[in-house]
């Protein structure tokens, strides 16, 4: 029994020390992971080090690679202008030199200081310098008019029709209106407007408007202008192609006033209102109405141009330009922006989409309109408040279609989802309603979970017959009898006890419940009133903005005298 013994205990300090070394590789096994843990959340470190250097470093090559590609854009727009202003200059340098005689010998007429040697100096050197430039034959035709040559008069002015019978026409109007002879400048205005076509005009046309509402011509030549802008309206309200392109250029004018609405503005209506996403857009729809209405008047008060004199429309017509010349100033003005905007050429071609500038090409008299109302800062408000006049179907179309929703936001139901249960109200004037009804759906479960805590149910009978059985027990043998009604009362207590404690246990889940719920509609209904309220709210700037359009009238910028 010793050796037993003492073999055992032998066995145990074996083990012991065993258990020991174990203990102290493991340790130092434990260290060598912690050491490990280290090296990696170093490494790691050092990899989002890298991953930081490595994007800076990409940011700074897409930077580099930017500011490269602008330097390159830059440097070609340099040698571009060069080029276009040398061929410019060689092909049309005397374009503005026989604009500013013309224009100097309608001044010498008012001082009376024009010699006809001058006349014929100026005339026979415009002709050789530009021969096959309209102006050049104006120029000669006029000077040939004031020498008394009608011969040479009328032979210049037919070629100059030839050349140009549209601004020929148009520059002699105004020149005989200057001149206060105005039965002579009607007969030019009849011709300049039968040259036009109204899918296909130059911009001069602004010019003849800008002289509408100056006052500049007669009671025959209004009456005659506005037969020909009626017919010309005819025929593009008969154009869809052009009418839905203005339509388009209006809506997106109209559409960049659209805000947007967070989902968290509204975190309730985003959780339990079905379609959100369609309630929300009629919200920042509008929520843009004042927006849009305030960027149209902006079109309007930021306009500083006067009505133009006689002098200022006859300057307009001389300096506008020929087709080819027109197409190399075009050249020259995009290469100059961006220089301006340093390669960017994004950002180059929205300023020259916006830019003022009276570079003259064909188009439509819709779209000379539209110009004249969005984009061209050189005519006066009279004139654009007319254009107004002319395209306003177009520019309330524009709107509608900016601010198209399916369904008004203010007369459509809205439908409430929270967990199962759902509910539909207009403008949650029907609150107590769906408050019932999300009580009835709360109570529902918690009803029957209720019913089945029972306090007389087979465990309290079974209890209650135990005790019974106890009590019979205790006329045979008390002890016996006694113990089993303790233990036969001791689980009726039990049970009972548990029935209250569940009973307790769903109303209070219940009261969670119903409390969580009736929180979530209380503030849902709260986020619909809200939105309903500025919906009605906004909807009059929409109705006042239509109406402001509709209300320009033609004949309030004519002076019919």
């Amino acid at each position: 029994m010793a050796t037993i013994t003492a073999i055992q205990k032998k066995d145990i300090d074996a083990l012991e020390r065993s258990l020991k070394t174990l203990s102290e590789n493991m340790s130092s096994v434990a260290n060598d992971v912690v050491d490990i843990n280290g090296q990696i959340n170093d490494f790691n470190s050092q990899v989002d080090t890298l991953k930081s250097n490595v994007k800076s470093l990409e940011q700074e090559i897409k930077d580099f690679m930017l500011e490269v590609r602008g330097s390159s854009l830059v440097s070609n727009a340099q040698n571009e202008i060069l080029l276009k202003e040398n061929e410019l200059n060689k092909k049309y340098g005397h374009y503005d030199l026989i604009r500013r005689k013309i224009n100097g010998i309608l001044n010498s007429i008012d001082l009376n200081t024009i010699k006809k040697n001058t006349l014929l100096t100026q005339s026979e050197q415009s002709l050789l310098n530009t021969p096959n430039y309209y102006l050049s034959y104006a120029l000669v035709a006029l000077c040939a008019w004031f020498r008394n040559e009608k011969k040479l008069a009328r032979k210049a002015l037919n070629k100059a029709l030839n050349l140009n019978d549209s601004k020929t026409s148009l520059l002699f109007c105004l020149i005989h209106l200057r001149l206060n002879r105005n039965e002579t400048a009607l007969k030019w205005l009849k011709r300049y407007l039968d040259t036009q076509d109204p899918n296909n005009m130059d911009n001069d046309i602004i010019n003849v408007l800008e002289s509408l509402v100056s006052d500049t011509y007669s009671v025959k030549m209004t009456d005659l202008i506005l037969s020909y802008i009626n017919d010309w309206c005819i025929k593009l309200d008969n154009n869809s192609n052009i009418n839905n392109y203005q339509i388009d250029r209006w809506r997106e004018f109209f559409s960049e006033t659209i805000e947007t609405i967070e989902n968290n503005d509204y975190p309730f209506s985003m959780n339990y209102i079905k379609n959100f996403d369609k309630l929300k857009t009629s919200l920042e729809i509008s929520y843009s109405y004042n927006n849009a209405y305030a960027k149209f008047l902006n079109l309007l008060n930021d306009n500083k141009q006067e009505d133009k004199s006689i002098d200022e429309l006859l300057n307009s017509l001389l300096f506008s330009y020929e087709d080819n010349e027109a197409e190399l100033r075009k050249s020259i003005l995009k290469n100059k922006l961006i220089i301006e905007c340093k390669g960017n050429i994004e950002e180059a071609n929205k300023k020259y989409e916006l830019y003022n500038n009276s570079l003259n090409i064909k188009n439509n008299f819709g779209n000379e309109l539209t110009n004249a109302i969005l984009n061209r800062n050189d005519v006066s408000l009279s004139t654009k408040k007319l254009a107004i006049s002319l395209t306003k179907q177009n520019i309330v179309k524009g709107f509608e279609e900016a601010f198209s929703n399916d369904g008004d936001s203010i007369d459509t139901e809205v439908e409430i989802k929270i967990n199962e249960w759902t509910g539909v109200t207009k403008d949650g004037s029907n609150e107590k309603e769906l408050q019932d009804s999300l009580t009835d759906y709360v109570k529902k479960p918690f009803a029957i979970d209720s019913q089945e805590q029972q306090y007389i149910s087979p465990k309290t009978i079974y209890c209650g017959i135990f005790i019974v059985v106890g009590f019979i027990l205790s006329f045979i043998k008390l002890y016996i009898g006694l113990i089993v009604i303790l233990v036969g009362g001791g689980m009726l207590m039990y049970f009972l006890l548990e029935i209250s404690k569940n009973r307790q246990d769903i109303i209070n889940e219940y009261n969670e419940t119903i409390n969580k719920y009736l929180f979530e509609l209380n503030n849902t209904l709260a986020e619909i009133v809200d939105i309903k309220f500025i919906c009605k709210r906004n909807l009059k700037y929409k109705n006042e903005l239509i109406s402001y359009i509709n209300s320009f009238d033609k004949n309030n910028y004519i002076n019919f005298k």
